[in-house]
This record gives C-alpha cells, structure tokens and sequence, in this order.
C-alpha cells in the first residue's frame, strides 16, 4: 500500500479593508523628519508641562506587559486612575469587558450635546515581545539618541498616550466640547478571543455609539511611492507564511508539515476566492488548505468634510508642504466591527516614522521623540477641531 504525505497548510484570513480603508495619511515624512522645524515645534516647547504628562503615561503604558497572555485590565485600570486624578466624574469612567483579564477602558467627555458623540478607539494590547530577540528590555521605557524604546511605542500605546493626555489637558483648560467625546482603549485587536470593540459593540454599544469613529491605528506617515513594496500591498490581495512547523525528530524526514498563512484581503476580495487561488497555486492534491479564521465584510466609510477637512487644515499648519492622501491599511483593525454594525470609522493619527525602517511587531520598536511629541499635539488640535463650533 503506497503511503501519502500530508502536508497541512492553515490559513488565517485579515481583510485590509477591516480597519482602515477611509483612513488617511500624511505623506512624505522626510519632508517632517529629523532636520526640519515646525511650527509645531515652537508650539509643544510652551506645552512641558504636557509633554511630561504624555510621555509620564507613555511610559507607564509601556511597562504594563499587555500581551495576550497577560490581558489589558491592568492599563485599563491605570488609565481610569489617570483620568479620574484629573477630576473627571467616575459615572463618565467605566473599566468592563467579559472577563477579569480582558477588560476596556470607556471614558465619556461630556459635552453640550449639539451633535452627536465622536468615538476614539485605541487598543491596548501588544504582539508578543522575547526579550532574547530584542536589544533591550521591551518591556521597560527607554529613551535614547532621540528615540523612545518599547514594545507598543508604535503599535499603539503611543496613541493610548496622546489621547489620555489631551483630555487631560483639555480638562484643566477648561474645556467644554459640543458633543460628548468618547475614548475607548481595548483588549484583544491584536489576537485573542475577547475583541474589546467587536465585545461592546455587540453588548453595550450605548456606550461607544457615535456618529463616526477615529482610530489612530493606521500608518500615518508611510510613504506613497510606485516603488514602495507597501504601497504595491496596498492594491491587491498579499499572502505571507508567518509560522511553519515539521517533522518530529532531526535526523528524519518530516512526515507532516504545517503551515500558517496570513492572507491580508482587499475590501471586494473574498475568503473562497483566497483559499481557491492558494490551492491552484499549491497545484498538490496531498496538500490540504484549512482557513483556521476567516474575516467578514463591512461597509466602506465614506469620506466627510468635517473629518477631512480638519485634517487637511492641522496638517497644513503644523507641516506646511505635506500631502495628505486616502489610503487603504495593509492590515485589519477593529475598526471593522464598528462599521458592520454602522458607524463609520476612519484612521488618522499625526505619529510619524520613518517608512524605511518599521519596527511594530517587531525588534526593538521604537518612535522618536519630536514625533510623539508632535503626535500628541496633532490629536490635541484634533480633538478640539471635532468638538467645537466651526
């Protein structure tokens, strides 16, 4: 009897299209880079005393392992801590979510009530970091040669940061927005079971309904070029094999081998259609294709004046010169749950990198100083512009 070989190769399906496809970018970031000063650089020097706020609560954020095996309850708590230290009333602070180690932060800035609320969602959680795999701790705040060190300085407690602070900060000026302004920090967008946005939406959206959504989680100052490898993922269907595994000992031939693929899909892209392209393409009738999770659908957002243009306006004052552009993410965010359930989201966030050297997720992640900095002004202005009488 002739024996087979099994090959089994698992899929796990994201689509580009579940996070950010409204979102926007602010192009070009060498023009912003190190050697160029703003206006926002004159700006930020008058605001220290907010500067350490920020890079106080970026800093407790980062020391709070928030892994999945870890959970986010612990930041989420620390931020309630944070924001009812500055005076805001515990009804409008609620820390909830389905279990004792994936709970969310839902915060409400009351307003007047003139329009309706605006939603800010900004996850908590990290992709795993091994500290042999790093140069150092990613788990302890470092600040060195211009740069702050962490894991999540990018991906995206730096986010969670900037918008703690400017409540905050709006708060002690004496603020009154004219709608209600509302912060989520959630568990779970990177992996787990326990999606904090995709949890409330489904079973307390009363807290988080909103006329749209902002999610910082975007790449928002990546570089749009005909030659970029990220632009050119932007506009079709990628798959990569992130995790292998094979074989039982190591001095045998394997007589199984698995393989995870992650397959990052366009917004009119299906997962029927990937599976049956992977398995032409594997053209093997011994290897067997398994999606282990496949995304869904939700409709695009649609782009709006007073989401854009409050962009266009900060951007252009803080960075005279730079572009901004709609983009597509190359990668999912729990955006997509609110957007199935009807509230448009769009991705916007003014932290920027450097295109040629991308760290989130992996090795020694990093963010630069004036960038965070400059980051926590933008949504400052941000926030401001989508809250207050135009």
């Amino acid at each position: 009897m002739k024996k087979k070989l099994f090959i089994f190769l698992f899929c796990t399906f994201t689509a580009a299209s579940s996070g950010n496809f409204s979102s926007l970018m602010s192009g070009t970031e060498k023009l912003i880079g190190r050697d160029v000063k703003t206006e926002s650089d004159f700006q930020i020097e008058d605001n220290s005393q907010y500067q350490k706020l920020a890079r106080d609560i970026f800093k407790e954020l980062i020391e709070i392992n928030t892994t999945s095996g870890y959970g986010s309850t612990k930041a989420a708590e620390a931020m309630a801590a944070r924001l009812k230290s500055a005076g805001f009333p515990d009804r409008d602070i609620l820390v909830t979510g389905p279990d004792e180690q994936h709970k969310n932060l839902v915060f409400c800035f009351r307003g007047e009530g003139k329009l309706k609320p605006v939603l800010f969602i900004c996850h908590l959680d990290v992709v795993e970091a091994l500290r042999q795999d790093w140069s150092v701790d990613p788990f302890a705040f470092l600040e060195k040669d211009g740069y702050f060190y962490g894991r999540g300085t990018t991906d995206i407690k730096n986010d969670d940061a900037a918008l703690i602070t400017d409540v905050i900060r709006l708060k002690k000026e004496g603020y009154i927005p004219n709608r209600d302004i509302i912060i989520a920090l959630t568990a779970d967008e990177e992996m787990g079971n326990a999606n904090g946005v995709n949890w409330l939406v489904t079973n307390q959206r009363d807290l988080i309904d909103a006329e749209f959504c902002i999610n910082p989680d975007t790449a928002a100052a990546r570089r749009l070029s005909a030659s970029s490898a990220y632009y050119n993922a932007m506009m079709r269907t990628t798959c990569v094999a992130t995790m292998m595994n094979a074989g039982h000992a190591e001095n045998a031939l394997p007589n199984t081998a698995q393989t995870i693929i992650n397959c990052r899909m366009l917004p009119d892209d299906n997962p029927d259609n990937v599976t049956s392209v992977l398995k032409s393409v594997l053209a093997d009738s011994l290897i067997s294709v398994t999606r282990t999770y496949a995304s869904f659908t939700a409709p695009l957002s649609p782009l709006r004046n007073d989401f854009t243009d409050p962009v266009n306006q900060i951007s252009a004052s803080m960075w005279p010169g730079v572009n901004v552009s709609p983009i597509m993410s190359t990668g999912a965010t729990d955006g997509r749950y609110l957007r199935r359930m009807g509230i448009p989201v769009y991705g916007v966030s003014g932290m920027f990198g450097d295109m040629d050297d991308i760290r989130a997720h992996g090795k020694d992640e990093r963010i630069g100083v004036k960038e965070f900095y400059n980051g926590v002004e933008f949504m400052y202005r941000f926030i401001k512009a989508l809250s207050s009488e135009k």
